[in-house]
């Protein structure tokens, strides 16, 4: 007998539920059944058989259940383990709707006590009147947004043996003001406090590797970071928007900034940068407007466009030996910007690099063969004096836009 199976998309009513064909499986909409389907060619009519029901998708996958009005999924019969798990469209019921919620070491289910080690993803998503949620010492994992959107949320315990903060975990928890890591995360995930609009302080230990993008995107309140020695990256707007920022410690295993990671801090006021620093991504301190002092290091090779743009309180930019790339728009804006440093080393100076910055009146340049440059590399030639190497003045007299200095020169330095 040969059996086809049916390539089509269709829903169809069986004993009162209403069913839904994809890729060759039904699955019941309501329930969460499975009934596998298959089609006798008779005739070159296709005949629907129902063959089977195979258990309830709980069942096969993970079997749900309710303990202390909290719901659960068991994720491991051998080790008798289960999790915390979204409580779906009764989330604002009880106890989800409470202002503290305290999930136990295990839950019981069939006179079983299972292990509670896990909070899953959107576990409690959205419990807005919640303040405080204490959790086990059992959990070692947390899901992505498990707790993204409660908005009342002030206090919270992170266990020991969780290594791992999911994406958004945290996101838009409004109020929650104060959290410390445990030693032995290695991991913020993906925005995972983004919008944490009143997070003051967080405990980083020393153990974190990894801090990927938005993790604290839009952290208002956020007053000062210490990175740990152990990481070597942070993600792009990692710190963006972090505007009450007034200090940010960085280890010196740091090799990359990522595009706006430090974007509109705008309560910095002196940076500096890692010995082992090389590249200053896209944007990465830009709209810092406070920001007076930039201390650059000499592993430095490239400074991204638009990386110190529009920090309008930035005096100097001394560039250190090494620097390969000054990007587009890279000190744009720079409206206190008065001398500006430029290595042997640069082999690209982006267009409109220094533009726009009015009180410009001294340029040191150490090539002996100018750059090529736009107009709008610097807006500021005829009030500015132009430093560059002994003997080097008619290289820059022969140089578009070069010679419009209102003074050169040959005493670089």
């Amino acid at each position: 007998m040969d059996y086809k199976a049916l390539s089509f998309n269709y829903s169809f009513i069986y004993a009162g539920e209403r069913y839904s064909q994809r890729e060759n499986i039904a699955y019941n909409i309501k329930n969460n059944y499975i009934i596998y389907m298959i089609v006798k060619d008779i005739r070159n009519k296709y005949i629907l058989c129902c063959c089977m029901l195979i258990f309830f998708c709980s069942t096969i996958c993970s079997k749900s259940f309710r303990y202390k009005g909290l719901k659960y999924n068991i994720i491991s019969e051998d080790k008798l383990e289960c999790e915390v798990t979204f409580n779906g469209k009764e989330y604002f019921e009880e106890p989800y709707a409470t202002d503290s919620v305290k999930v136990g070491e295990y839950a019981i289910c069939d006179s079983v006590n299972y292990k509670v080690t896990r909070i899953g993803e959107n576990a409690f998503y959205g419990c807005v009147n919640t303040t405080d949620i204490e959790l086990p010492i059992t959990i070692n994992s947390i899901g992505a947004s498990a707790f993204q959107g409660c908005v009342s949320l002030e206090t919270i315990n992170i266990p020991s043996g969780v290594k791992e903060l999911a994406d958004d975990v945290f996101g838009d928890c409004a109020s929650l003001t104060d959290v410390t890591l445990p030693r032995g995360m290695e991991i913020i995930g993906y925005g995972a406090f983004a919008g944490c609009l009143k997070l003051k302080r967080i405990g980083l230990p020393g153990t974190i590797k990894n801090i990927k993008a938005d993790a604290f995107y839009h952290c208002e309140a956020l007053l000062d970071v210490v990175i740990p020695m152990s990481i070597d990256s942070i993600g792009s707007e990692a710190f963006y928007g972090c505007k009450s920022l007034r200090s940010i410690a960085l280890p010196n295993k740091l090799n990359t900034i990522s595009e706006k990671a430090f974007g509109y801090c705008s309560s910095l006021t002196k940076v500096r940068l890692p010995d082992n620093l090389e590249s200053i991504g896209s944007y990465a301190f830009a709209y810092c407007d406070n920001l007076t002092t930039v201390e650059l290091p000499e592993g430095l090779k490239v400074i991204g466009d638009a990386a110190f743009g529009n920090c309008t309180s930035l005096i100097n930019a001394i560039l250190p030996d090494g620097v390969g790339e000054i990007g587009d728009l890279a000190y744009t804006g720079c409206t206190n910007l008065t001398k500006v440093r430029i290595p042997i080393s640069v082999e690209s100076i982006g267009t409109a690099a220094f533009d726009k910055c009015s009180k410009l009146t001294e340029v040191i340049c150490l090539i002996e063969k100018p750059k090529a440059i736009t107009r709008h590399t610097f807006s500021n030639y005829a009030k500015a004096h132009l430093h560059v190497p002994y003997n080097c003045k008619k290289n820059y007299l022969l140089g578009k836009y070069w010679k419009d200095f209102l003074k050169i020169t040959e005493d670089a330095k």
